[in-house]
């Protein structure tokens, strides 16, 4: 199996003639010792190994006229060569380890044939010299055992081994948001195992170590849009492999898409511009934005500078919700925003000059009230015994003042402006003088001094008209004039509502807040809600039904609203950037300002809707919210345990006799703010009275987020407790906000599901289908709420939506609402609503995305008897 070999020559060098045995590959442990033996004496007069690679021998440096190799500017002295050919395309390691004496410094040098230097070391720190260089098979090398110094001689054993793994193969890397995702397939490792591979970046000579047998990884922090190379190497006992062949990935970005108005706030015909508006990590210079109006696309709109605009746009009154989709580019993702904007009616402001005194002799004239609105304006005659009015030609009667008003009536484009009330006096000479004689025999001056008292204590406007009245009625006795003050006083100052009031009194939302800029984390707005014509008188208010909305925030964060005054420590709603969230609420109103005031603690848009009010004494209790528990902490007004709140565990907690806020007796119903933190999965809570549990959840939340919800619970009678679970281990937080006075109109119901539009859904009303912008759905609860409702208390959820987008829920009979629920494709939404039935027993649900609907009763208001 032998054969003779030559090695080429090298300058004057003498061929050496060298016996070669076919290599073997074996493993390292297996190879055998050969006898000491000493090498060639140079370079170019090597002797064979006495051993075929992999294997160990004693080799020795004593030898006399042994000369020394230099490497770089160190001399390696007294150097002993011999040369092997190498059997396997891997790396070989060669190890010296001094024998005699124990701690002389050994080098070891491997070169190839033409004397190139491959790999040096020596036994500087004491660990034996180690070279390892990649060899080709077939090819023949040369290893020098010498010394650090020329008093380094001794003997040593030296092993040569093979068996470091082969290249990693089929390397991929595949673009991540600012990393990069690594992959490969397993190497051979020549039967000793591989412990780690080698990721470097660029080529250099830093790595990332990757312990085996993980075959992929993810390298972060590159940067977004610039190409990155990588290779990868195997390691094993024996040493490391070659690097891979290269691969590229050019790690992309996300994105996040803003939508503003310009102008904002706007009426009718002001035209609109939408801007969305695309933020990354990166410049973002292309791709396109797809804007749709309720629904229906606007078209596609190029990215410029991080923005893309429609043409201004010339919108109905309404309200407008706009989806915009950019598209994504080169290294960024695709991302989406929502936004709705109310476009309110025109304006109407009414101009009529003053009108100067005429005479009875001068005959019709004509007046001419002008306005900023296009709409007929009218003119009529409240004082028809002293002046008549057709079509703003005005005919003296008789004399005396003549009170003329102009009106314009709205439509669906315009609201109807400000009536505008003009009085002058008609003169009717010889009448006048015969009047003022007769009037001064028969009628004592008292009534003309009463007449005047009257005129000082009323308002000017009110008084001029009371006066009038009563001067030109001159058959009705002096008390005409009380009587008719006290019916104008009643007509603007509400009394204190009977006890047979409605404890809330719904209606359509009208908005009282929406700045134009964003709150400031720590700034308090301060809103009245008293005083709303039409809708909610200026005393005796004891709460406010609102719908609070959060858009556009900075950073996660939540927003309280309270009675003005000292601040409590709870919310009422949690939020995140990029989204809008929107949540129903019941607050107290300062009795002395009629003001309620929010505060958030991060920057965003606030908005705020007043959907109805209850009498301070309507049997509706709102009050300072209070921190009822706090899982996190353990703490609160009923301390609880200081641990999560997992599944199978029904937390009871008493509601009644809070000192200060809720008594022990007379208590139907609470009204909560719930709030859960940090859920280690998708999940729901129940709260219910501790009767039986029902199938109706009141929040739903995704991993890790923190969701709030209002909760209008009945109290269990005999305890006056209320019953908390979740299918997921999370913390929960409980604030109370009020309660109900049993008896006094407000019947909580037990949670039922009156709509589940979902295939198979188990619900009390068949309304199939999800709601989607072609298609609103109509509920009837007719027959399924009690005779005699006027609000009802609902928790309204979406799920299973094609995208981004709201829900609005709203009596079918009324004008056009805020959105009442904000929901994604990724999760489960749902919010409490009450909604006015005062205009009908059907319920509308529009939505912007399809999405479907489940609707759960809670409980409803009634005006009591008695």
């Amino acid at each position: 199996m032998g054969g003779l070999r030559f090695l080429r020559c090298v300058g004057n060098a003498v061929p050496v003639a060298i016996m070669v045995t076919a290599l073997t590959m074996v493993a390292p442990a297996a190879a055998p010792r050969a006898q000491a033996l000493g090498g060639g004496e140079t370079q170019w007069s090597p002797v064979d190994l006495p051993c075929t690679v992999p294997c160990s021998f004693t080799g020795e440096n004593t030898g006399v006229g042994l000369s020394g190799f230099p490497v770089g500017t160190a001399a390696n002295e007294h150097a002993t060569w011999w040369a092997f050919e190498a059997t396997a395309s891997t790396s070989h390691t060669a190890r010296a380890t001094s024998l005699a004496p124990t701690a002389w410094r050994n080098t070891l040098v491997l070169t190839d044939l033409d004397g190139n230097v491959l790999a040096n070391d020596d036994d500087t720190f004491g660990r034996g010299a180690v070279v390892s260089a990649p060899l080709v098979v077939g090819n023949w090398y040369l290893l020098a055992l010498a010394g650090h110094d020329a008093s380094a001689q001794g003997t040593a054993t030296i092993t040569i081994e093979t068996g470091t793994p082969d290249t990693p193969v089929d390397v991929t890397a595949a673009p991540r948001t600012g990393a990069a995702l690594l992959a490969w397939t397993e190497p051979d490792d020549h039967e000793v195992e591989i412990v780690e591979y080698r990721v470097r970046v660029n080529g250099s000579t830093s790595y990332t170590a990757v312990p085996a047998p993980a075959s992929s990884t993810t390298i972060a922090d590159l940067t977004i849009g610039t190409p990155v190379t990588f290779d990868v190497t195997a390691v094993n006992a024996l040493g490391e492999s070659a690097r891979s062949v290269s691969v590229t990935a050019t790690p992309y970005g996300t994105t996040s898409v803003t939508v503003s108005f310009t102008p904002t706030p706007i009426a009718y015909p002001e035209t609109l511009t939408v801007t969305a508006t695309v933020s990354s990590q990166i410049a973002v210079t292309g791709g396109v934005v797809t804007i749709r109006r309720n629904g229906l696309s606007l078209g596609d709109f190029a990215v410029v500078q991080g923005a893309a605009s429609t043409s201004p746009l010339s919108l109905n009154p309404g309200t407008h919700t706009f989806v915009a989709d950019y598209s994504g580019a080169a290294h960024l993702e695709a991302s989406s925003g929502i936004e709705s904007i109310i476009v309110a009616k025109g304006a109407q402001v009414l101009r009529f000059d003053e009108i100067a005194d005429v005479a009875m002799t001068g005959g019709s004239f004509t007046v001419a009230p002008t306005s900023t609105g296009p709409l007929a304006i009218t003119v009529v005659s409240s004082t028809t015994s002293v002046c008549t009015v057709r079509l703003k030609v005005v005919t003296p009667v008789a004399g005396g003042v003549c009170t003329l008003t102009a009106n314009q009536a709205g439509n669906s484009l315009y609201a109807a402006a400000t009536p505008v009330a003009r009085s002058f006096t008609v003169v009717d000479e010889p009448t006048t003088t015969t009047t003022e004689a007769t009037t001064t025999t028969t009628e004592p001056t008292t009534t003309t001094t009463s007449t005047t008292t009257t005129t000082t204590t009323e308002p000017s406007t009110t008084s001029t008209t009371t006066t009038t009245t009563e001067a030109t009625t001159t058959t009705e006795p002096s008390s005409t004039t009380t009587t008719t003050a006290i019916a104008t006083t009643t007509t603007t100052v509400a009394p204190p509502p009977p006890t047979t009031a409605a404890m809330l009194t719904s209606f359509a939302p009208v908005r009282v807040a929406a700045p134009a800029r964003p709150l400031t984390a720590g700034q308090m707005l301060a809103v009245r809600v008293v005083d709303v014509p039409g809708r909610v008188p200026a005393t005796g208010v004891g709460a406010v039904s609102l719908l609070l909305t959060v858009s556009q925030a900075t950073a996660p964060g939540h927003l309280a609203a309270f009675p003005c005054g000292t601040r409590p420590r709870t919310s009422n709603l949690n939020f995140t950037p990029g989204r809008t969230v929107a949540v129903a609420a019941l607050v107290a109103v300062d009795p002395l300002s009629g003001r309620i005031c929010i505060v958030v603690n991060r920057a965003a848009i606030v908005r705020v809707d007043l959907r109805g009010w209850s009498s301070a004494s309507g049997g509706l209790h709102a009050i300072t919210p209070g921190r009822v528990f706090d899982t996190r902490s353990g703490t609160g007004l009923r301390p609880v345990a200081r641990q999560p709140l997992t599944p199978g565990r029904v937390l009871r907690v008493r509601l009644t006799d809070l000192a200060g806020r809720v008594p022990a007796t007379r208590v139907a119903a609470v009204a909560m703010g719930v709030t859960i933190v940090g859920p280690t999965g998708g999940g729901e809570l129940f709260v219910w009275n501790c009767g039986t549990r029902p199938r109706t959840a009141t929040v739903h939340f995704a991993t890790g987020e923190v969701v709030a919800n209002l909760a209008l619970v009945a109290v269990h009678p005999p305890t006056g407790s209320v019953c908390f679970a979740t299918t997921r281990s999370t913390h929960l937080i409980a604030d109370v906000h009020g309660w109900f006075e049993t008896g006094r109109g407000y019947t909580p119901a037990t949670p039922a599901r009156l709509v589940d539009t979902r295939p198979g859904g188990a619900a009390i009303l068949a309304v199939k289908g999800a709601a989607s912008p072609s298609r609103t759905l109509r509920i009837d609860l007719a027959g399924r709420v009690p005779a005699g409702t006027t609000t009802v208390a609902v928790n309204l959820v979406a799920t299973g939506a094609s995208g981004q987008g709201a829900l609005t829920l709203t009596s079918c009979t009324a004008p056009t609402t805020p959105v009442t629920l904000w929901f994604s494709a990724a999760r489960t939404s749902a919010t409490a609503a009450l909604v006015d039935l005062t205009a009908g027993t059907q319920l509308c649900v529009t939505a912007t995305r399809t999405a479907h609907v489940l609707i759960d009763l809670v409980g409803t208001f009634a005006t009591p008897q008695g």
